[in-house]
């Protein structure tokens, strides 16, 4: 067990400089350095270290896109991947919040239609995809029922302030809050129990546990 921990270790350290180094090299947007980041989330996943898995999905994903297209197989792996993430987090307990949720639900909304299209309804990547997207909205359904809290989290701006107040800029984040709509959007949100606050800073709820099927 512990030899085989090591070597996950090794490969993990092995990947993320592997990474950097195409990074800086190549580019982020480089196909090779995309297909790296695909394997080091993979590996990340494997591994249960979620939040660092949808940190790189999240920024590989966006790169992607942008540069090698939206209908792009690697684009696609990803967004199928980041999903992942998240589901795979919530079956293990770990960090995904109401907030990583609906993201991913998002995400798969945006693109699964796209995938089946354009890499066939067979396709393992568009399935698996169209079979996030149908848990995680019946997830959304159950446990963030009021259709109000659901638009809250999906305003964008509502989505940046909270990521503001999370531990990004802190500052931004509290000049945001002197809007009375937005402060209101954000008291709901803590009301709902969705969002914890902490003095200046807030911090997403975990939501239950999925259990396996």
């Amino acid at each position: 067990m512990k030899s085989n921990l090591g070597k996950t270790k090794e490969a993990l350290a092995m990947l993320r400089e592997v990474y950097a180094q195409e990074s800086s090299l190549l580019g982020k947007g480089n196909e090779q350095t995309i297909q790296t980041a695909i394997g080091l989330g993979e590996q990340l996943i494997d591994n249960q270290d979620f939040a660092e898995a949808r940190s790189l999905l999240r920024e590989a994903m966006d790169t992607s896109r942008a540069s090698l297209g939206p209908d792009a197989h690697l684009t696609f792996m990803l967004y199928a991947m980041y999903s992942q993430a998240i589901v795979k987090s919530l079956y293990a307990n770990q960090c995904a919040d109401a907030r990583g949720v609906l993201d991913a639900e998002e995400t798969l909304e945006e693109n699964a239609e796209r995938a089946r299209r354009v890499l066939g309804p067979k396709h393992p990547v568009a399935a698996h995809m169209l079979r996030d997207l149908t848990l995680l909205r019946k997830l959304v359904r159950g446990q963030l029922k009021d259709p109000e809290i659901q638009a809250i989290l999906r305003d964008p701006r509502v989505r940046q302030v909270i990521q503001d107040l999370s531990g990004g800029d802190v500052a931004a984040g509290q000049r945001a809050m002197s809007d009375p709509v937005m402060r209101g959007k954000i008291e709901k949100l803590i009301a709902s129990g969705v969002l914890q606050k902490d003095g200046d800073r807030i911090s997403g709820v975990q939501i239950e546990r999925l259990k396996r099927p």
